[in-house]
């Protein structure tokens, strides 16, 4: 699988076919390339704290696309040229719509990434976990700094489903996507 930003646009083939053909708002949204190398010792120190193993095509996503631009209204991705539009991830639970703006992605070569889980973790269950008791949630991004979309390690530990936490809510976590790719597709822009 390739991922590239070709001038902001993501692109995705593989075996020479275009994976985002059926994806028509995807045409329309603008990444920004990560703006430094990802930081494969501090991804390596994540995957052995956790016992997991990042999908590659996961971390070539992030390269590609893992930026933020401050000149777009401060949200992060948004729609190509002059017109201002959020991106969100839409998704039913419960008989219930579900809208998570993508205003930032979240990377795991980050300082304090596993403290980030642990915070997460800790207002989940109650109780600060210690490393060997971490929960396999890996946030990917954030929205009111308590709603998470997550990659779910949980099944397997290279595989992960896609998972929404919530630790506002009686909710906690609910599988939304059996893939990150999946969760692709799932893009879409605000309608207001």
């Amino acid at each position: 699988m390739l991922i590239t930003n070709q001038n902001g646009l993501l692109c995705i083939t593989s075996n020479g076919c275009d994976l985002l053909k059926d994806m028509p708002d995807i045409a329309h949204i603008h990444w920004r390339p990560l703006d430094h190398e990802l930081n494969m010792d501090a991804i390596h120190s994540v995957e052995q704290t956790l016992g997991i193993v990042f999908p590659t095509y996961y971390l070539d996503f992030i390269r590609a696309c893992g930026g933020f631009d401050a000149g777009r209204d401060f949200i992060y991705p948004s729609a190509m040229g002059n017109e201002f539009r959020r991106v969100l991830i839409e998704f039913n639970h419960q008989g219930r719509l579900w809208q998570q703006h993508l205003e930032t992605l979240l990377s795991p070569d980050e300082p304090g990434f596993i403290s980030d889980i642990s915070e997460m973790q800790y207002f989940l269950e109650g109780e600060m976990p210690s490393d060997d008791k971490l929960i396999k949630l890996v946030p990917i991004t954030v929205d009111n700094g308590n709603m998470f979309i997550c990659l779910d390690f949980r099944e397997s530990a290279t595989e992960p489903s896609i998972a929404f936490v919530n630790v506002a809510d009686e909710l906690a976590v609910h599988p939304i996507a059996t893939s990150f790719m999946a969760l692709l597709k799932m893009l879409t822009f605000d309608k207001n």
